[in-house]
């Protein structure tokens, strides 16, 4: 960023390096048509005109060894009508060469369209007045009256320790595996150890069955987590404490020696400890398409980090299952998947941090009849997924995927219907988002990185 700044205005006691009639371009990390950092360039930019270009190589890579997610940036001293966007494929760049290789798409993006907030240049023209229309009408994802707490998984600071793998389930106590005693199996209480899904475990609608545990040292008290005091800890949950006890040392060298003293066993960045236990929607860090589902009762605790994810808390119990239906629609995964508010990651994964999720408009019904058609249809579809899930035969796999189409293809019409998407709009919609997740699976296939091992 300074860079182009310096180029196109110059510094304190110096000139603009571009002559009048000059262009530049530069190769560039494309994060910085939306982050915050980015702002003040965005608005030189804007100011001048100057963006006059873009080749955009969204999740696929550039570069042999580093992670990157680049676009060549072309800029001129001059106003430029418009910005002439090109989405390419390195492959087929290095295949061709630059002079004949074709564009994926490409298309004139106005300065009226790019605007004073985050900018969105790759969205197909087609569409582009129906991603700008629902993106400036409210309410969106976290507005008071629709989820009021979009949070995120716990941080342990130290997960080989107090992350836990089930081996059996024996009633009071639990037989897990920890990677801080070598994979060792040992029993263990299951009062401070919490299920936990992590990112491959939030699937669409309904998670899976939780392998995992977390060892959670607090007692929750309505809007209170207190650390349990060693005593007592010992007193209540003895081979707990002599595990904990056993890595005391690892515990303490947390952030060179941080955790030393009273508390050694404690997360050192405690937040949003009080909510697990609440019914919420769950959602991965990173996905292949929308995966929300439904901890209807509080019964899982989720990590933070590429692995982890997030809770939401409806605002009201009655809109959890219509917003399950909206967050899961063909027509929101198409706004948040790159080139739309998310950031893209390899394999062509995409963010649902919160920062991209709120910005999600949201639009539920207003009659309470329509309302709870929308959350009976999202039940529907949970009960779909846990059939899917849980068969084990051929013949039960394919009646429940013929289910989830029946009641997915209703979903998505109705939501249609709810945000005003014309049968043109609807079908150019369902044309991007199918063709983006068949693209994946063929990457997927030929050996590209997904999801949680996209930038380590």
């Amino acid at each position: 960023m300074p860079f182009i700044e310096r180029v196109l205005r110059g510094s304190k006691g110096n000139g603009p390096l571009l002559r009048e009639g000059g262009r530049f371009g530069f190769i560039v990390p494309r994060k910085w048509w939306q982050a915050t950092y980015g702002a003040p360039v965005r608005r030189l930019l804007l100011d001048g005109k100057h963006f006059a270009e873009t080749y955009d190589f969204a999740h696929e890579q550039v570069f042999e060894d580093p992670t990157t997610y680049t676009c060549i940036a072309l800029f001129t001293k001059t106003a430029a009508a418009s910005l002439a966007y090109r989405r390419m494929s390195p492959p087929k760049l290095r295949a061709q060469g630059v002079e004949k290789a074709p564009s994926m798409w490409e298309h004139a993006v106005t300065w009226e369209q790019l605007g004073d907030g985050p900018w969105y240049p790759g969205v197909r023209a087609a569409l582009r007045p129906l991603f700008d229309r629902l993106r400036s009408q409210g309410p969106f994802l976290n507005d008071p009256a629709v989820c009021p707490r979009v949070f995120q998984g716990l941080k342990t600071s130290l997960d080989p320790v107090y992350v836990l793998d089930v081996v059996e389930d024996r009633g009071e106590r639990l037989l897990v595996r920890s990677k801080a005693l070598d994979g060792e199996a040992i029993e263990l209480e299951r009062g401070p150890l919490k299920y936990i899904v992590k990112g491959k475990e939030m699937k669409r609608f309904a998670p899976l069955p939780p392998r995992k545990v977390v060892l959670f040292p607090y007692d929750v008290a309505g809007d209170d987590a207190v650390l349990i005091p060693p005593r007592d800890f010992e007193a209540r949950y003895p081979a707990v404490w002599k595990y904990i006890s056993q890595n005391k040392k690892k515990l303490e060298d947390r952030e060179r020696g941080r955790m030393k003293g009273a508390g050694w066993y404690a997360y050192i960045y405690p937040k949003n400890m009080t909510l697990f236990e609440r019914p919420k929607l769950l959602t991965a860090d990173m996905a292949d398409r929308m995966a929300f589902s439904l901890d209807g009762e509080g019964q899982f605790y989720l990590l933070g980090g590429a692995a982890g994810g997030y809770g939401l808390l409806p605002a009201r119990p009655d809109l959890a299952g219509p917003l399950l239906a909206l967050l899961n629609s063909s027509l929101l995964e198409w706004m948040l998947r790159p080139p739309g508010f998310s950031s893209p990651f390899r394999g062509g994964w995409f963010s649902c941090e919160a920062r991209f999720i709120n910005l999600l408009p949201i639009r539920l019904p207003s009659s309470t009849t329509d309302l709870r058609a929308l959350g009976a249809l999202a039940e529907r579809a949970v009960a779909g997924y846990k059939k899917l899930n849980g068969a084990r035969a051929d013949r039960d796999r394919t009646l429940a995927s013929r289910q989830i189409e029946v009641v997915e293809t209703e979903i998505n019409d109705r939501v249609f219907e709810l945000y005003g998407v014309t049968k043109d709009e609807r079908r150019a919609v369902g044309e991007e988002v199918a063709a983006a997740r068949l693209a994946l699976g063929a990457e997927t296939a030929d050996g590209g990185e997904v999801g949680e091992e996209a930038e380590g």
